[in-house]
């Protein structure tokens, strides 16, 4: 079997040297998963990306075709015809791109093979999203053939036909990486930094409590510069910007304790999960983290749960700023099982054939 995967990830040095690194969870995860499905399966990866002002199709051997920027239809076309120089058994497609979803229509039209739509998010979710935005994504995977999803009210916002679809938690590198020893113990979150997702209550939180840790926190968003003033004033926070995965990995494995402080919205529990928690339930010694019913009930043992950020500083810390008895991560073997490249490779191969 071949898979045309459709996506906007890219090669990690390629990547990793680019003026654009936007997104970097959307990277990190497709790129995961395409590693995962080629280990039991030919993949050409069709990736495009926009540098500048250019979009640019990339090919499995990273050879650039430059494709028109100002009219959406052109640069579909010219991406579609590509791809379908490629050829394939079965296209699986970044369902929250309009561009490539409406690629993903024509290549599948032309080489007459089925289209897997990959629902990583609600598309109302997509901070900055003009107003049309929603209703196009959800119309252009209406009728896929199929549908990988990361949770079940995903698989119910796009899904009305009841098409063959598959469930997974995620996906975590199988790696490891030894623990050393920090001169200073740290606190550390990596992600988007919005206020929405708790990066702003996390630094006043902190402030707030002098924990006798660092904050090391690493990723981009509208909080930067909320994080940047923190900076200046205390000494013991640390902003990284925007670093390398295997950066970010290094510092999960080793800090202390990881947070996600995202603030809690049942909401967008039913159609999201903080993909973050995966990484660090592969990797962490400890972790800390708004309740998330799904992985409370999965991982309830192994993780600190908390209603808001203030309340966890406030009720284990000891007046020395260290922190209380808290749960040792004991997940790691579960997480493994349930969401390493060999078994997320082996579940979609199998649904794939299935179809």
């Amino acid at each position: 079997m071949r898979i045309l995967y459709l996506t906007t990830a890219r090669e990690e040095e390629r990547y990793n040297s680019s003026s654009s690194k936007n997104n970097p969870s959307n990277q990190n995860f497709h790129s995961r998963i395409i590693k995962a499905l080629s280990l039991g399966s030919s993949v050409s990866v069709a990736s495009l990306v926009q540098e500048n002002t250019h979009f640019s199709f990339v090919k499995e051997e990273l050879e650039y075709v430059e494709v028109p920027t100002k009219r959406t239809i052109n640069s579909v076309k010219s991406y579609a015809e590509e791809v379908t120089r490629l050829g394939g058994d079965i296209i699986v497609y970044d369902s929250l791109n309009l561009r490539i979803a409406k690629a993903s229509k024509i290549v599948s039209r032309k080489l007459g093979i089925p289209r897997i739509a990959f629902l990583t998010d609600s598309p109302s979710n997509i901070s900055g999203a003009p107003f049309y935005y929603a209703p196009i994504c959800l119309s252009l995977s209406r009728k896929a053939d199929g549908y990988i999803h990361l949770t079940d009210g995903l698989n119910s916002l796009f899904n009305k036909s009841g098409k063959p679809h598959i469930g997974i938690l995620g996906i975590v590198d199988s790696v490891n990486i030894e623990r050393e020893t920090t001169e200073h113990p740290y606190i550390y979150y990596g992600g988007a930094l919005f206020e929405k997702d708790g990066t702003n209550d996390l630094v006043d939180a902190y402030i707030k409590y002098s924990p006798n840790y660092d904050l090391i926190i690493s990723g981009h968003g509208p909080s930067e510069a909320y994080v940047q003033k923190a900076e200046k004033q205390n000494e013991r926070i640390k902003y990284l910007g925007q670093i390398s995965k295997d950066e970010h990995l290094q510092y999960v494995a080793n800090a202390e304790l990881v947070i996600n402080p995202r603030r809690r919205n049942r909401e967008l529990e039913k159609v999201s999960l903080p993909s973050k928690m995966l990484e660090y339930l592969a990797l962490s010694k400890r972790i800390a983290s708004t309740n998330n019913e799904t992985l409370q009930n999965l991982f309830g043992e192994s993780v600190n749960w908390f209603d808001s950020i203030d309340t966890f500083f406030g009720d284990n810390l000891s007046e020395s700023g260290q922190f209380k008895t808290l749960l040792e991560n004991r997940a790691k073997d579960k997480i493994q099982a349930l969401s390493s490249p060999e078994a997320v490779s082996k579940l979609l191969l199998d649904f794939f054939k299935s179809l």
